[in-house]
């Protein structure tokens, strides 16, 4: 059986599903950064963010969310200190699924697994 991590993204600002907020996924091999895929986030969808389905998938991944993109969308000029927001997370697990919801605003972010 393999693994799965789904993803969500909450705008608290907006107090809505962040729709359509692109994201990177990354996978953190030793001291490089392996490029996964380039994703956009789905309102109120199961979002497959990765899956593991040997031992050899396991490990650290990178999840870098464009926020400045998604912020402007709405014209209410909001100050971004930052243009995207990185969230770590790993896998060590074949017949586990987890839910990695992540809530943001324009200057935190916050993660639940």
């Amino acid at each position: 059986m393999s693994g799965q991590m789904f993803i969500s993204v909450y705008d608290d600002t907006h107090d809505k599903f962040a729709d359509k907020i692109e994201y990177d996924l990354w996978r953190i091999n030793n001291t490089d950064r392996i490029f996964i895929k380039h994703d956009i986030v789905h309102e109120n969808n199961q979002n497959i963010l990765f899956t593991v389905n040997t031992i050899d998938d396991f490990g650290c991944y990178d999840v870098v969310l464009n926020i400045k993109d998604y912020f402007e969308r709405f014209n209410e000029n909001i100050d971004l200190p930052t243009s995207q927001y990185t969230i770590p997370v790993g896998m060590n697990e074949l017949d586990k699924s987890y839910h990695l919801g992540i809530h943001i605003t324009p200057t935190q972010v916050s993660c639940v697994l």
